[in-house]
């Protein structure tokens, strides 16, 4: 699979296209991180820089993050949300993260 999920527009139309294999925990960061593309960032076809495309690509995680494990799942274990819901500790990382930057 190259892709897992694209955020762009069809014929001035925002859409999001999420690949058919993907299942369970994997689909649901996918979803939410184009779901926070097209919250924060217009679907064009524009140019980035290298700086530009790390900023947008951490602004959509901070989303998904933040919509997957939102602040009262905070107090549990990484333990109990892999074994509930199947998140990885990569993702669980990345929002004890954001909450520590971010206090959200």
């Amino acid at each position: 699979m190259r892709w897992r999920g694209i955020y762009m527009a069809c014929e001035g139309i925002p859409c999001i296209a999420i690949h058919s294999s993907l299942r369970g925990a994997e689909r649901s960061e996918v979803v939410w991180h184009e779901i926070g593309h097209h919250l924060l960032h217009t679907p064009t076809t524009c140019f980035f820089t290298r700086s530009t495309a790390r900023k947008m690509e951490f602004e959509a995680q901070v989303v998904m993050a933040c919509a997957l494990v939102p602040r009262p799942l905070l107090g549990r274990t990484f333990a109990e949300l892999q074994e509930e819901y199947g998140y990885t500790r990569e993702l669980l990382w990345f929002r004890k993260g954001v909450f520590e930057q971010f206090r959200t």
